[in-house]
Parts: structure tokens; C-alpha cells; sequence
């Protein structure tokens, strides 16, 4: 954690301590000082930063950390939430923004939803980033932030439920689910909106996603399932990927339709 605040540091770290299962292994007044107590044997999975601090701040040190340690989940403490900065920090490399006057169930929440799905967005700061690509056009947002595909993410994002609406859908189906489909996991837009679509819609986003795959693409091309094509075709990780993938898919929604029917799902 690192934090120029020293009350609000060490109080934060004894209530993260005491949560039980977290440990605060380094705590630093800025990002120079943090990088430099690191040790590389004990990388933290979460990194706690101000957004403000002397030398080296928040925005700094999350582009540093972004570079050589892209690993590490990083929220930032921040009293500061224009959508003009939450969007230089996604920019960044940050999973999550937290305010510091934070309630201690709600950092708790944070620090368990960044560890499973790699982020968290609170409704609040959800929906100023959706606001901000409500107001402005795209070539002022792809200007001053985004790229092209940036913007055409975060605009699918803040029209959607407008879009739904308007065409009278009404979600207010228990059997209703989003699945992401031709999804990259290392591909940073695509990343931040599919954390975008969980923080809007909840568990309505399916858990598992259906992976964008060589494999996938080659075997339409033959007019075949993934299922029919020869293995020996793809190499060994491209295609055990892409059954993986259409695995968790499939057994995902088939518990789905097993707890809408009232049966019992096996774990």
C-alpha cells in the first residue's frame, strides 16, 4: 500500500489485517518508495495507491507497475472521481477505485471481487464513466482518452440498456443471460468492458466466456464443430483452450436450466 497519509495508511492496513484473510506486506508514503521496498520474491497480488502522493503518485507508479508487473491488481484511493480521471486510470493498468472514506464491508468486497474476476467498479464510478460517454461524441473522447476501440466498447456499454429499452425489451426475466462471446483476455478494452457489463448487469453476465479461438474460426470455415475437426490440426494449447471454453460455457448453462427447473445441480 502506499499512501502520504500516515493515519489513513496504518488504519488501513490494520483493518485489512484484520479481515483475516488478507496481509499487508509493504507500506510505503509514494510510489518511489513502494517500488523500492518491493520484494520480488513476495509480490503482493493487490496493490493499494493514492491517487495523489509526493515524488511519485498514483498514476505514475500504476503506468510502472502496468509495464513490469502487470500481475498485480491495483486499486486506487482516491477522493477524486470525474469521469476525466477514472478514465486516465483505467488507461493505467487500475482494476478498481475506491474512495477513502470507504466502508470497511465495502473495501472487504473489493478486495475479494479484484482477486476472483480480476476488478471492481463500484455502481457509482460505473456509472460517471457511462455518463461521460453519454455527453461527449466519440472524436472528443477518442482525442483526449481512448482509441478507436476503446470507444467502440465503452459506447456499446452506455447504449445498451437505452438501446434495449427502446425496442421494448424488459429484462426482468430470471432466465435472462449475457454471454461474451470472441472474448480476449489479454486484450486490455475488451477486459475493462466486460467488467463494465458485470458491475451494470450482476450475475446476468454468464461467468464463463466463449474465448475468440484459431481453432473456432478454422473449423467454420470447414463447415464443422470444433468437436469434428482433427486435433492434429491446431497445436495443443490453441485447441484445449477452445474446448475449455465452450465446456465451461455449456455446463454453465445447463445449471442455469437445472436451478430454473428447481433440480439439484451438481457441483
Amino acid at each position: 500500500m502506499a499512501d502520504d497519509h500516515v493515519l489513513l495508511r496504518n488504519a488501513l492496513a490494520n483493518l485489512i489485517d484484520g479481515f483475516g484473510d488478507y496481509s499487508v506486506i509493504l507500506l510505503a508514503r509514494n510510489g518511489k518508495e513502494l517500488i523500492n521496498g518491493l520484494n520480488p520474491q513476495q509480490m503482493p497480488d493487490i496493490l493499494l495507491l493514492d491517487l495523489n502522493m509526493p515524488e511519485m503518485d498514483g498514476f505514475e507508479t500504476a503506468r510502472w507497475f502496468r509495464e513490469y508487473h502487470p500481475e498485480v491488481n491495483i486499486l486506487m484511493l482516491t477522493m477524486y472521481d470525474a469521469e476525466a480521471t477514472l478514465i486516465r486510470l483505467l488507461q493505467t493498468g487500475v482494476k478498481g477505485f475506491l474512495k477513502k472514506d470507504i466502508h470497511p464491508s465495502e473495501l472487504k468486497q473489493a478486495l475479494e471481487t479484484v482477486i476472483q474476476f480480476g476488478y471492481y467498479y463500484s455502481y457509482d464510478s460505473t456509472g460517471k464513466i457511462m455518463n461521460l460517454f453519454r455527453k461527449q461524441d466519440a472524436e472528443t473522447i477518442q482525442k483526449n482518452f481512448l482509441t478507436e476501440q476503446d470507444v467502440e466498447f465503452l459506447q456499446l456499454a452506455a447504449s445498451l440498456l437505452s438501446t434495449m429499452g427502446k425496442f421494448g425489451a424488459d429484462l426482468d426475466y430470471d432466465f435472462l443471460r449475457f454471454l461474451i462471446t470472441r472474448f480476449e483476455p489479454h486484450d486490455g478494452p475488451q477486459t475493462q468492458m466486460a467488467a463494465f457489463l458485470r458491475t451494470m448487469f450482476g450475475t446476468e453476465v454468464m461467468t464463463n466466456t466463449f474465448l475468440k479461438s484459431s481453432a473456432v474460426s478454422d473449423a467454420g470455415l470447414t463447415q464443422q464443430t470444433l468437436f469434428e475437426v482433427d486435433r492434429s490440426d491446431f497445436t495443443r494449447q490453441t485447441y484445449d483452450r477452445a474446448v475449455e471454453s465452450i465446456n465451461g460455457v455449456a455446463k454453465e448453462i445447463e445449471g442455469l436450466l437445472q436451478t430454473a427447473w428447481g433440480r439439484k445441480v451438481d457441483g
